[in-house]
């Protein structure tokens, strides 16, 4: 059997952000169980990272193998590259050969909004939206809003917040690409800008993709009723955002486990005394209704991703491409 090569171009022209929560919500609807994941290896090498996803199911297995260069955007070169290998199931010989940066592209964003799906859903009002960052998971996760959002809810406006100004209104694509209406008010401020403290207080979904190292922002400034998502890091001592927000959020995690292994931002707040171990609430028990979203205080959402997620996603893939 010849492995089928998928590129990049494929993925974008055949697959959708709709597509890839779909087949996040189906699988753990269908009793698959994160906890039973293989867990991750990340490598320090010379100029970055070795990222190796293995990754079981029923339906078969794969690996993503990635680098990550931090280095990488000053050379005009694409900070996270990779491939990811599916294996046919019968006979564990590779089925396809999928661009492993385009599959994490749709992998992050899908765990984000099968997270906050159910919160969405309950929103009254248009939403004011925040991103911090201008890289493809910032620019994905707009892309998956504007997919699974609710007929009654629409984007009134998305401020993107990022450290390279002018290199951000190069990255950020117009309205139409984003899949928002004509009448969304979309702007890009420079970390630190004065009017980013007034977006943030208006702000109703907070979404942290980035590379920083500390908080991006103080949280006191967001209302009660905000989403945040934070999906930059996969560090135990690397955070996006405050302990302040996490002691007064409710927090969904992929698993308690991956969180405690790998999420700092989740580790500091315990750490610190803000939050306890049992008020970690797992993405499958909210999926799967078991857990019940609270919209009288913060949500809060934290990935660090895991294996499960990509073998779900190439399958997805891959049968769309049939």
């Amino acid at each position: 059997m010849n492995p089928r090569s998928i590129s990049a171009a494929e993925i974008i022209k055949n697959f959708t952000f709709l597509g890839a929560v779909t087949a996040i919500e189906e699988a753990l609807k269908g009793g698959l169980d994160p906890a039973a994941d293989l867990q991750r290896s990340i490598l320090p090498i010379e100029k970055g990272e070795l990222l190796l996803m293995p990754a079981t199911s029923a339906e078969g297995s794969g690996i993503k193998i990635l680098t990550i260069a931090p280095n990488n955007p000053a050379l005009n070169q694409p900070r996270i590259q990779g491939v990811y290998i599916l294996f046919d199931r019968e006979n564990l010989s590779i089925s396809s050969l999928l661009d492993g940066a385009a599959l994490t592209t749709y992998r992050t964003p899908a765990i984000s909004f099968a997270a906050i799906r159910q919160a969405l859903e309950l929103s009254q009002e248009d939403l004011s939206v925040v991103v911090f960052g201008s890289g493809p998971q910032a620019i994905s996760h707009i892309q998956t809003l504007a997919a699974v959002l609710p007929a009654h809810v629409k984007v009134k406006s998305v401020t993107f917040v990022a450290r390279d100004l002018e290199k951000a209104k190069q990255r950020v694509p117009d309205l139409v690409e984003l899949g928002l209406s004509p009448e969304c008010e979309l702007q890009i401020f420079e970390t630190g800008a004065a009017e980013v403290q007034g977006h943030l207080q208006r702000a109703d979904l907070v979404i942290a993709a980035t590379t920083a190292r500390s908080p991006l922002f103080d949280s006191s400034l967001l209302k009660d009723l905000v989403i945040v998502v934070a999906v930059g890091s996969h560090e135990p001592d690397v955070r996006e955002v405050d302990s302040k927000l996490l002691g007064r959020a409710q927090i969904v995690v992929e698993t308690r486990a991956s969180a405690l292994r790998e999420a700092g931002d989740v580790i500091m707040a315990i750490n610190d005394g803000s939050i306890r171990e049992n008020s970690l609430n797992d993405l499958a028990d909210v999926v799967c209704g078991r857990v019940t979203l609270n919209r009288d205080k913060p949500i809060f959402f934290k990935s660090s991703g895991m294996s499960w997620e990509d073998l779900v996603i190439a399958r997805a893939i891959e049968q769309a491409l049939k």
